[in-house]
């Protein structure tokens, strides 16, 4: 993520409403545009947002996009697709045991 946690203060609450949720509002900073901005929220989010500020978020999709090529482009010059199960002796002598014990 571009964005960092900067701090929060905990808002009123309104008169109107019977025991109201605690409400915070939390500011961010973007590490790439270094725009601040503020979210409201109920309760401290776990993650942290995007930055709201479109020429960002436009050029992290293009940092993902360009990552993505990469690792694509690796895959094909390698010759192995990511992640394969099963083409190791011991996976197979794991898989055969596993057969010839169903089968008896």
């Amino acid at each position: 993520m571009t964005t960092k946690y900067e701090g929060y203060e905990v808002l009123p609450d309104d008169p109107a409403e019977y025991h109201p949720p605690t409400r915070y509002r939390i500011t961010y900073s973007c590490s790439k545009c270094g725009q601040e901005f503020t979210k409201t929220h109920a309760g401290i989010p776990k993650k942290e947002p995007k930055c709201p500020n479109k020429a960002c978020s436009e050029q992290a999709e293009l940092a993902d996009l360009r990552k993505q090529v990469a690792n694509l482009q690796a895959m094909l010059e390698s010759g192995e697709a990511p992640a394969q199960i099963g083409h190791r002796p011991r996976t197979k002598a794991i898989d055969t045991t596993a057969e010839v014990v169903m089968q008896d």
